[in-house]
C-alpha cells in the first residue's frame, strides 16, 4: 500500500484503497526484482572474472549485461527505497527548527518537488523510449538490442516514484493540516 505514514485520514473509497494496494504491490515487487537483480548482477560479474583471469577466456555480454542490470536495479528499486526513507536526506534544517508546522510545511514542499521532477522524469522517459521506439534504434554496445529497452525502465519507475512521491506529499499535507488545526 502507498504509505500515508499513519496519519489519520478520511476512509478511502473501495477502488481507490484496491488501486493503493495495487500501486503498494506494484512498487514492493519492482523492489524486490531490483534486490534479485544485483544478485544476478553480481553472479554475471563474478562469471565474467573467474572466465577472463582463470580461463583466459573474457565474455562478449557480461560487461553490457551487469551494467543494464544495475541501471534496472537503481531504476526499481528507486520508489520502494522512497518508501522507506531510505533516500539520502539531509535533514538539518529539519533537525533545527521547532515548530512542527514549519517541518510539515518543509516536507510537504519537499514532497510536491520529487512529484513534479518524477513528473517530468516520466514525460522524458516516455519521449525517449517513443523516439527510439519509432527509430527502431539500437545499444551502440557488443551486445546490439532495441535500445527501448533500456529507456522503458525510466517511465515504469517514474510512475511508481509519483505515486510513492503522491502518497507521500497528501501524507504530510494532512500533517500540515493537523497542526495548523492545533494551533487554533
Amino acid at each position: 500500500m502507498v504509505s500515508t505514514e499513519g496519519i489519520a485520514e478520511k476512509k478511502q473509497s473501495p477502488i481507490l484503497e484496491k488501486l493503493s494496494n495495487l500501486i503498494g504491490w506494484a512498487i514492493t515487487g519492482a523492489g524486490y526484482l531490483g534486490a534479485y537483480l544485483v544478485v544476478v548482477g553480481m553472479l554475471i560479474t563474478t562469471y565474467d572474472v573467474v572466465a577472463r583471469y582463470v580461463f583466459n577466456r573474457p565474455t562478449i555480454f557480461a560487461y553490457d549485461m551487469s551494467r543494464w542490470i544495475y541501471y534496472y536495479c537503481t531504476l526499481l528499486m528507486a520508489a520502494w527505497v522512497l518508501r522507506k526513507k531510505g533516500h539520502v536526506k539531509i535533514d538539518i534544517v529539519l533537525v533545527m527548527l521547532r515548530n512542527k508546522t514549519h517541518v510539515a510545511l518543509l516536507e510537504t514542499i519537499n514532497s510536491f518537488l520529487i512529484f513534479v521532477a518524477c513528473a517530468f522524469l516520466l514525460w522524458q522517459g516516455v519521449v525517449s523510449t517513443a523516439e527510439d521506439i519509432m527509430a527502431n534504434t539500437l545499444t551502440n554496445s557488443a551486445i546490439r538490442i532495441p535500445r527501448f529497452w533500456l529507456f522503458v525502465a525510466i517511465p515504469i519507475s517514474a510512475l511508481l516514484l509519483i505515486c510513492q512521491a503522491f502518497g507521500r506529499l497528501r501524507s504530510h499535507y494532512h500533517e500540515l493540516v493537523a497542526t495548523l488545526r492545533e494551533k487554533n
